[in-house]
């Protein structure tokens, strides 16, 4: 399932930001506020939204795996994808 329906890399950011939760008044909103950050493991991003300055969407073409290269040992070619 491709760590679908449990990634332990997500689970250890959950669960750290869920401890944090448990004090939110001082860990969270006071002293250690990059504890937000640790929900980003949990993360699987499956698009990508971009806007101006004025927070407006933009339209913009974006190419994610075309190949650029091969590398790789003789008789095994690898694919370097552009991103």
């Amino acid at each position: 399932s491709d760590k679908f329906l449990f990634s332990p890399i997500s689970m250890c950011g959950l669960i750290t930001f869920m401890n944090a939760c448990l004090d939110t008044k001082y860990i969270l909103c006071d002293k250690y506020h990059y504890m937000f950050y640790y929900l980003a493991l949990a993360m699987y991003p499956r698009m990508m939204f971009t806007v101006d300055e004025n927070l407006q969407h933009m339209p913009i073409q974006v190419r994610v795996g075309q190949a650029v290269d091969t590398v790789g040992q003789a008789g095994q070619p690898k694919r370097i994808t552009g991103f």
